[in-house]
């Protein structure tokens, strides 16, 4: 081997190494930078956003749907069967108790029978006055019988008369009351026969009257149910009226509430068609509970409604069945860890889980309870999933 051959091979040697060496280092550097940014390392920190715990107002509620209707409904069909005549009223139509008149059945029929049981009044009348004319008269003739017998008692006990003229006017005195007795019958008869007669005309007059029937309640026509010209009888209805100035709000609860709830006393929050009433007390509670159904009803009345509310609407209902005061959290705050309840607080950038005991639900808070948590005290509420009993956090920001 000559001198250029060994300087050479001892060049590429050199160059051989360098090479291997810079690669040890460059890959030493990398693996030091690796480890230093892996997954995992000390400062990695979880985003929280958090909400302070407050003091409450908390309600145990039940919540179901009702129906909207009115406290007075009538229902109106004629009082005597016949044609209706006439409807003054239609659909929609604002009528006053007493006043606005609604339809007449078979006016000219009944009308005709008025007139012909007056004619039978005054028919009756002069009968009587007839029959108490015969009775004067045969009061005078009695009258004068009684005289003439009384004359020849006299005159018999005087022996003047003669026992025949006596015994005739014993016999006109005995003849005499009893036409007077039996004109006396005829006018009592009369009487009666005539205050039959009135009466039958006052039946007249009132039948003549309720073929016109007048609204019962003030309202407003709901329904018309019939038209003129068709036949009409009592308990067949014609109008529907419906009084919209008292509402009440039905609804029907389970049969294990029935205990809970107390007339005049259990408040009820009532929604209709996205109008607030407000809460109000339970006016009614049904007495019994449906044996099949397993439910019963209640009612509160809603005096002087606005004009979005009206009968036949449904109404979101929420009964409160319990009120009281406690530390809420917001739902989100509520997390489980190893079968316990907990919440997580946040002390210099670190987690801290306390064990709280939960109670009702009102409005997206849960009631809690714990000596560790205190009102106004931060809990995380977001990114609470991720967190563990001290894990390290960074507060993004605090939720109002």
């Amino acid at each position: 081997m000559n001198r250029k051959s060994i300087i050479k091979r001892i060049v590429i040697g050199l160059l051989l190494a360098g090479a291997l060496t810079g690669s040890i280092v460059c890959y030493s550097s990398q693996s030091q930078s690796n480890k230093e940014t892996a997954p995992g390392a000390s400062d990695r920190r979880i985003n929280v956003v958090l909400a302070k715990a407050k003091t409450m107002d908390f309600q145990q509620a039940l919540i179901l749907q009702g129906n909207v209707q009115a406290v007075r409904v009538a229902t109106v069909s004629p009082r005597m069967p016949g044609v209706l005549d006439e409807i003054f009223v239609d659909e929609g139509d604002k009528v006053v108790a007493g006043q606005t008149r609604l339809f007449q059945t078979d006016a000219m029929k009944l009308t005709k029978a008025v007139e012909i049981a007056k004619h039978q009044v005054t028919i009756a009348e002069s009968s009587l006055r007839e029959r108490k004319a015969f009775q004067k008269r045969e009061q005078a003739d009695h009258d004068q019988a009684v005289i003439n017998l009384n004359r020849y008692k006299v005159l018999r006990e005087k022996r003047v008369a003669t026992a025949y003229e006596y015994d005739t006017a014993e016999t006109k005195f005995k003849s005499t009351a009893a036409m007077l007795e039996h004109a006396k019958a005829l006018v009592a008869l009369a009487e009666a026969r005539l205050k039959g007669i009135r009466s039958s005309l006052q039946i007249a007059k009132k039948d003549l009257g309720d073929s016109l029937v007048k609204a019962p309640i003030s309202g407003y026509v709901c329904y018309r149910l019939r038209e003129p010209g068709e036949m009409g009888a009592p308990g067949i209805p014609v109008l529907r009226i419906e009084d919209i100035s008292t509402l009440e709000v039905s609804a029907f609860l389970p049969a294990k509430a029935y205990g809970l709830i107390h007339e005049g006393k259990t408040r009820v929050q009532v929604k209709v068609n996205g109008t607030d009433l407000g809460e109000r007390d339970i006016s009614y509670k049904s007495p019994t509970i449906h044996p099949k159904l397993r439910t019963f009803e209640i009612k509160c009345l809603v005096k002087n409604p606005p004009a979005s509310v009206a009968p036949g609407a449904m109404a979101k209902v929420c009964i409160i069945l319990r009120r009281q005061k406690g530390l809420g959290v917001p739902n989100d705050a509520i997390q489980h860890r190893g079968g316990r309840t907990v919440v997580f607080t946040v002390n210099n950038n670190q987690a801290n889980m306390i064990p709280v005991t939960t109670g009702m639900e009102t409005n997206g808070a849960t009631e809690v309870a714990s000596e560790k948590l205190k009102e106004n005290t931060d809990v995380i509420v977001m990114g609470g999933f991720l967190v563990k009993d001290k894990s390290s956090v960074r507060v993004l920001r605090e939720k109002k």
